[in-house]
Formats: structure tokens, sequence, C-alpha cells
């Protein structure tokens, strides 16, 4: 028994098959490439406000590393060490916030 093969079965001609756009390589691996880096790298090379509260959190912790490696810590040392850990994590929130906001728009955009 045959089967035999009508709408809604699309038809496709010579002339369709040969009209189709060109795969390009190079933007299917820079798209790829780009599903493959983290959304923080990606921040990093677009968002300036981003990249500064990055490099403000990295400060700070050189900063607590610094302090942690003496011997002794006086009352002056143990409240930097406080402030340092707040001032690093009002960055990280802030980043976490920027991530939040780029995510949102990215969503409502494939709607």
């Amino acid at each position: 028994m045959g089967f035999l093969l009508t709408p809604p079965f699309p038809v496709l001609s010579f002339a369709h098959v040969m009209l189709r756009p060109i795969h390009n390589p190079q933007s299917e691996e820079e798209r790829m490439a780009s599903f493959a880096r983290s959304p923080r790298d990606i921040l990093l090379d677009t968002d300036a406000e981003y990249q500064r509260l990055a490099e403000q959190h990295h400060k700070y912790e050189e900063e607590l590393q610094r302090i942690s490696k003496a011997p002794y810590l006086n009352s002056e040392d143990l409240l930097e060490e406080i402030k340092l850990k707040k001032l690093k994590l009002h960055c990280k929130d802030e980043m976490e916030r920027i991530a939040s906001r780029i995510h949102r728009m990215r969503a409502q955009q494939t709607q």
C-alpha cells in the first residue's frame, strides 16, 4: 500500500531549496560562544556600572585579604574589616540587581 502526499504536507521544489539563506558557520559559532559565556562575563563587557561595581568589589576583597594576613587585629582593624565586608556585600547586591534587570528585559523581549 502506497502513501499519497497531499496538502497540508509541504512540497519543496528545487528552487525553494536553492533560495534558502546560506548558513554562515562563523555567525553560528559566535552565537554558540555567546551562549557559552557566563552572564557575568557578558555584563562585564557591556555594562559600565556593573564593571565599576565589580572592580570596587575586587578592591574591597583585596583590602580584606590584606587585613586578614595581619597577625594581630586592633579595634580599628576589626571595624575596618566590618566596614569592608558591608561595602563588598553592597557591591554584590547592586551587581545582582543589574543582572536581574537585564534578565527581566531579555525575558520580556522573548515574549
